[in-house]
């Protein structure tokens, strides 16, 4: 929020890669549409851009105001009915139509991402279940690492190779959350009649 746009073109540009970009919670339509007609100006013709709402809006963690915007928009009267995933989902709609609308002609270069939260996808799912198919791809940060209890018992004594060990064991859990997502995403493409993708934003 409040950063410029423009670097979020420059250095796809500088690097010959594809953008990604966050559309932050807050904007009004204005900002949004402006956003988009950077983005599809100096974006070097030919490069996607991948557009996600927000950031991890189930995290409540300092530097995330997603989630609170959400509560904030989940308890207006016109949102009443729809859940908190559902909220987010339609706010991303909005924002992602506007991009659609933008990039017109050219929407091939649009890609419109719907993140989740990888141990969880029915999160996405009921985002999605909001956006009247205006999204082109699921999106999670299927990270791996030593389970939380043995971190805590780790000491000045612990070795790499019980580190390592301990991040090689998680790495099946971590399939596990992809090979779900990989499956709604399936299943989407299904009810779409169109390929719906399955990302990693982080990782």
């Amino acid at each position: 929020n409040g950063a410029s746009a423009l670097p979020l073109v420059q250095l796809p540009n500088y690097l010959h890669a594809s953008a990604w970009s966050n559309i932050p919670a807050r904007p009004d339509d204005a900002y949004v549409r402006a956003f988009a007609e950077t983005v599809r100006d100096r974006l070097e013709p030919g490069r996607r851009v991948h557009v996600e709402w927000a950031n991890e809006i189930w995290n409540y963690a300092w530097g995330f105001d997603g989630a609170r915007v959400v509560d904030e928009l989940a308890g207006r009267p016109e949102q009443a009915g729809f859940d908190r995933w559902q909220v987010a989902g339609r706010e991303a709609k909005r924002d992602f139509d506007i991009w659609t609308q933008v990039f017109a002609g050219q929407t091939g270069r649009l890609v419109r991402v719907v993140a989740g939260q990888a141990a969880n996808e029915w999160i996405v799912d009921r985002m999605a279940s909001a956006m009247a198919g205006s999204f082109d791809a699921l999106a999670i940060a299927p990270y791996f690492a030593p389970a939380d209890e043995g971190r805590q018992a780790y000491t000045a004594a612990t070795t790499v190779d019980t580190v390592l060990a301990d991040s090689r064991a998680a790495i099946a859990t971590s399939i596990d959350w992809t090979r779900r997502h990989a499956a709604l995403a399936e299943q989407w493409s299904a009810r779409l009649g169109r390929p719906i993708g399955l990302l990693a934003y982080e990782g």
